[in-house]
């Protein structure tokens, strides 16, 4: 089975995750 669409969706995911979670972050500490 090819996986490169599993890790491509998983990165994507995780990455916007953490951009969410940083962006929450920031606006809670302002």
């Amino acid at each position: 089975m090819d996986f490169t669409w599993a890790v491509k969706y998983a990165t994507e995911f995780l990455g916007t995750a953490i951009l969410i979670i940083l962006g929450n972050g920031a606006v809670a500490n302002v």
